[in-house]
């Protein structure tokens, strides 16, 4: 099973970074310059025992897949399951911590398991892992970039 833990300071309050991740929509276009993805649920705001389906599209293959939100406390935690998609398993969580100074301190931890054995080994080693990790850091300079837009501090 793979695993990654990455994490940064949002320039903005808890409350404002937790928002953006409780909306699809914006965590949507967070992860836009990485990832397709086309909602099929048309439901915004993640709640304890929701689903949602999209489709997720990476190089130009798309894949139907459904989440499920495990678990939300507000300003936080939110921790999603794959239920259908390109993993055998797949479990999100990212925890919100104050930072102080009106920032935030985020932290991703993410569990997986690639299909097709051995060679998903070798694909998360030689590829995967580490494109997970760019898609994790683009993510926090996109939040950053959007609440500097702001001039929230």
């Amino acid at each position: 099973m793979g695993q990654v833990q990455n994490s940064t300071v949002v320039l903005a309050p808890i409350d404002q970074v937790f928002s953006i991740h409780q909306s699809v929509s914006k965590l949507s276009n967070l992860l836009a310059d990485n990832l397709d993805i086309e909602l099929v649920t048309s439901k915004d705001e993640l709640t304890k025992g929701d689903e949602f389906e999209f489709f997720l599209g990476r190089f130009g293959i798309k894949r139907r897949c459904k989440i499920k939100i495990e678990e939300i406390v507000p300003n936080q935690k939110i921790e999603i399951k794959q239920t259908l998609g390109l993993f055998k398993a797949y479990r999100h969580t990212v925890r919100f911590s104050d930072h102080g100074g009106g920032k935030t301190l985020v932290t991703d931890f993410v569990t997986y398991k690639l299909p097709f054995g051995l060679l998903g080994h070798l694909v998360d080693d030689l590829f995967f892992h580490g494109d997970l990790m760019k898609i994790l850091e683009n993510r926090y300079k996109k939040m950053n970039s959007f609440f500097s837009s702001l001039n929230i501090n």
